[in-house]
């Protein structure tokens, strides 16, 4: 994805996944997230309505987290003895933690291992190389405590990282990646770290399930201008919290764990399908990252989509080629690029489940985008008019439907290791927040001959 000078200045895109390790999303990488360094709230306890027993394993752990589909989401962290703060970006498209361990001029805060008094130390190296900089470490464990009502220490493993080239940036203040996808993608060679999910799971005796809810971010106006209100959402481990959902949830399978990755079988904008059969759509891997902030398709079904798009679009004049094509911003107020009557695009997903209620015959459910969806706040206001991104892109080199941040900031998404689903639901505060409100229709029928 291409950027604007003006969005460089805002904040640095960044990709997160490793190319090495990430070979179905794309040539180098499926992150494009920008990360800030956000003040969070203390955690509160909730408990699953599906599992709820005296039971410590099933209650659920809700913390907030801050952030927007532009800047990414991020969680606080205690590492080591004594507890150090620090903050990492969550990345389900990927399984590597890493935190930054040595003083660089690009980070405010890093993890003092001479400091931790419960470090243990390996000869082993990770090094990583992503669409922009690089860097390696050493392989490590620590304590690490959370703001989640989880009172234990977790040790856990992750690289140290002592050298780096244009990934830490002064505008993207982070101190690391907590990747949350299977072990598969934690390795490297003959190196293999233990994912954060993994170990937490292990040594809290917490269900293996996770559910995040990202809500949209926006522009609040007073006396001297516009603000940038991030949208913030939240992170429950061990379940899901139903107070948070405006609806059922609807779950798939997921068919291959390195990823957290189903079956896409229909992309439709307004009422038109853009011309491919479930079959086909369900040879190319499908996956949820939250690590990467935009919706990506590979080239072939993005030629296909946009024209059937932009004819529905009401005044194209607004708008420069370059907006759709190539990252340039739009400035307009929100209520007049609601005017201009984008369309909403559905993305149906074969349906194993609705609240784990089985179907035997091939289904789908079908999430329902608001156009307000995949237009992305960049923060910048332009003439006294924020200014947007367009959130939907063709990848070249990448042969798989990547669901980031613009799907998830209008759904609750839960990973269920433990069936190995991923349920889909919709949220309350994207009810609050969209003029028109994403939605989940199904079960519908698939035909597998169209």
């Amino acid at each position: 994805m291409v950027y604007s000078s003006s969005m460089i200045a805002f904040g640095i895109l960044l990709s997160i996944i490793c190319s090495l390790i990430l070979p179905i999303a794309c040539q180098e990488s499926v992150f494009d997230g920008l990360i800030t360094n956000i003040p969070m709230t203390r955690h509160v306890l909730r408990n699953d309505a599906d599992y709820l027993t005296r039971n410590d394993h099933t209650r659920t752990y809700l913390d907030p987290v801050q952030g927007s589909a532009q800047i990414g989401f991020t969680i606080p962290i205690w590492l080591g003895t004594p507890r150090q703060k620090l903050r990492v970006i969550l990345d389900t498209g990927s399984s590597f933690c890493g935190i930054m361990s040595a003083p660089n001029p690009d980070v405010r805060r890093y993890f003092h291992m001479n400091r931790s008094l419960t470090l243990e130390k390996t000869n082993q190296h990770i090094d990583s190389v992503y669409v922009q900089g690089y860097w390696a470490g050493r392989l490590v464990s620590d304590i690490l405590h959370l703001n989640v009502g989880l009172h234990q220490g977790i040790r856990i493993q992750f690289a140290a990282i002592t050298k780096e080239k244009k990934f830490f940036i002064k505008s993207a203040r982070f101190d690391g990646i907590f990747g949350l996808a299977y072990p598969g993608l934690a390795k490297q060679g003959h190196v293999q770290e233990v994912p954060v999910i993994n170990e937490i799971v292990q040594q809290t005796g917490i269900r293996d399930i996770f559910t995040l809810t990202y809500c949209a971010s926006k522009m609040k106006h007073n006396a001297t201008g516009y603000h940038y209100d991030t949208g913030g959402g939240s992170l429950i481990l061990g379940g899901i919290d139903y107070n948070l959902l405006a609806g059922p949830v609807f779950y798939t399978r997921i068919v291959r764990k390195l990823y957290y990755q189903f079956q896409l079988t229909n992309v439709i904008v307004a009422e038109q399908p853009i011309g491919f059969s479930p079959k086909q759509y369900m040879r190319y891997p499908a996956l949820v990252d939250s690590g990467t902030s935009v919706l990506r398709f590979p080239p072939f079904i993005f030629k296909r989509l946009m024209p059937i798009l932009l004819r529905f679009v009401k005044d194209r004049s607004a708008f420069s080629n370059g907006f759709f094509y190539h990252g340039h911003l739009a400035c307009m107020e929100h209520s007049k690029l609601v005017q201009h009557q984008f369309p909403k695009i559905r993305l149906s997903i074969r349906l194993a489940s609705i609240n784990r209620t089985n179907y035997q015959a091939p289904q789908q459910f079908t999430l329902v985008l608001s156009p307000m969806q995949y237009f992305v706040l960049n923060g910048e206001v332009r003439n006294g008019k924020p200014c947007f991104h367009f959130g939907i892109t063709g990848t070249p080199g990448a042969y798989g439907v990547i669901l980031g941040d613009v799907v998830m900031k209008g759904f609750s998404v839960t990973f269920d290791r433990m069936n190995s689903m991923l349920g889909f639901a919709t949220s309350k505060c994207a009810e609050k927040f969209y003029d028109i409100k994403p939605t989940i229709d199904g079960p519908q029928s698939i035909y597998f001959n169209q």
